[in-house]
């Protein structure tokens, strides 16, 4: 990564690494985005949420006991430790 201090490079996170946030759980944690669900995916016994924010879409995993509606407002945080850099002009990871 020492090679690439001030460029830009694109960041990839694993649905499991970005966890839906409660409304009391959003207001004391970094690293929260916000999004509004565009679709609800069971996947056997997971649930991933497909949320747009400003800057695309962003699936994160949900709790499968709760009832999420389209367009719902959700908040998430992001779990930097798994994060994959790559090189924007090869696609190759750093």
């Amino acid at each position: 990564m020492k090679n690439y201090v001030g460029k830009k490079v694109i960041v990839g996170i694993r649905p499991g690494d970005i966890h839906y946030l409660a409304d009391s759980d959003a207001k004391s944690v970094e690293g929260v985005i916000e999004g509004n669900i565009e679709m609800v995916e069971p996947v056997g016994e997971e649930l991933y949420l497909h949320a747009r924010r400003a800057g695309g879409v962003v699936i994160l995993r949900g709790p499968p006991q709760l009832d999420f509606k389209i367009n719902q407002a959700i908040r998430a945080r992001v779990d930097m430790g798994n994060a994959l850099f790559f090189a924007p002009d090869t696609g190759k990871a750093i």
